[in-house]
């Protein structure tokens, strides 16, 4: 599967942009298409190949698979950037079962990574981080245990966080080609 996105920049003139070199600056800058060879695992090889080969061996690999696509689609391969072309492994963390909570606890891509196929990773990551404050402030006030706001904290996160992870990867399989979840 080939997805062709057009990426608009939205601020090349933000202070954080403006701080950097000028390579940099103007790199970010321009507007730009993206455009993203994805397959299965079991179709693809080894990541130990993939991550070893110059990004004119990964074209060549693209171009060699949609060889009989339409001439249109072939041609925006052939026009690829080298500068930009590299793999990239997909990963997706499976749902766990609880845990007893401990003064050590884990939010984001360390207990729920997922597929970027809903785009809502990072959004997950953001509410793991606020409740987990919210429990922080409440063990800090004195209104509970410690342990008992982590643990407090852990339960809330595996629901919304696990239904996340599923909710994304059934999308990867439908419009990615990803695997299903073990069940």
């Amino acid at each position: 599967m080939i997805n062709f996105a057009p990426l608009k920049r939205s601020n090349p003139r933000s202070p954080l942009v403006a701080e950097r070199d000028e390579a940099f600056r103007d790199e970010v800058g321009n507007d730009f298409a993206l455009s993203i060879f994805s397959s299965v695992t079991a179709r693809l090889p080894a990541d130990s190949e993939l991550f070893a080969a110059h990004p004119e061996a990964l074209q060549r690999y693209v171009l060699e698979r949609i060889a009989s696509w339409h001439s249109g689609l072939v041609e925006l391969v052939r026009m690829w950037d080298l500068d930009s072309v590299q793999p990239l492994a997909l990963r997706t963390g499976v749902p766990i079962p609880s845990w007893a909570p401990t003064n050590v606890t884990v939010i984001g891509d360390a207990i729920h990574a997922m597929s970027p196929a809903l785009g809502i990773g990072a959004n997950t990551a953001l509410r793991d981080a606020q409740i987990l404050g919210t429990e922080l402030i409440a063990a800090a006030a004195g209104n509970k245990p410690l342990l008992t706001a982590i643990g407090d904290y852990e339960h809330t996160m595996r629901g919304y966080a696990f239904d996340a992870v599923r909710a994304s990867a059934a999308m990867g399989e439908r419009i990615i080609g990803h695997g299903p979840l073990p069940g």
